[in-house]
């Protein structure tokens, strides 16, 4: 499968502007929002074919498939209102640890992003993040990026080893 972001033009329906992410092993868009200015934040992962050290892949019921589970890549990135298949005006690679989700831009021409992190000490833009339980639990964490992509704070909301992904509005 290959991540694709779509703009549409609500007026008539037709596609503004597309990106897409093509990997040789798929990938995977989580979230997308534009800015006034047309750019568009997307939020996906990229997957290449694991050939050393392989983790075993499994099907949606947690049996093994007979493959190997690729590597995958997490980014956020800031891609400009040109048409399709231009290049980003940022990217930031997402740690492992890291799983996004919704992402909304916010009033200040940055960008909020609803996530899970599992792990302690996870290092994301030069900040440290900890998820519940001394690391060891997943939990919800709400990241704010600038209009740059950096990370300018984080904040893990009360009992986020019990919170799952969701929605937000600013």
């Amino acid at each position: 499968a290959v991540g694709t972001a779509v703009k549409f033009n609500v007026a008539d329906g037709s596609i503004g502007m597309y990106a897409t992410f093509p990997s040789t092993a798929g990938s995977s868009v989580s979230g997308i929002d534009g800015d006034a200015s047309g750019n568009m934040f997307i939020a996906y992962r990229e997957c290449v074919p694991c050939v050393s050290g392989c983790t075993p892949g499994t099907d949606r019921y947690g049996r093994p498939d007979g493959t190997f589970a690729p590597i995958c890549t997490g980014y956020l990135s800031k891609v400009a209102d040109n048409g399709s298949g231009s290049a980003p005006l940022w990217r930031l690679t997402i740690p492992s640890e890291v799983s996004l989700g919704y992402i909304r831009q916010s009033h200040d021409g940055g960008v909020l992003a609803w996530a899970s992190v599992t792990g302690a000490n996870v290092a994301l833009g030069g900040q440290s993040i900890s998820s519940a339980d001394g690391g060891s639990a997943a939990s919800a964490v709400m990241l704010k990026f600038d209009s740059e992509g950096a990370l300018s704070w984080f904040s893990l909301p009360a009992g986020s080893a019990s919170v799952s992904g969701g929605k937000f509005d600013l």
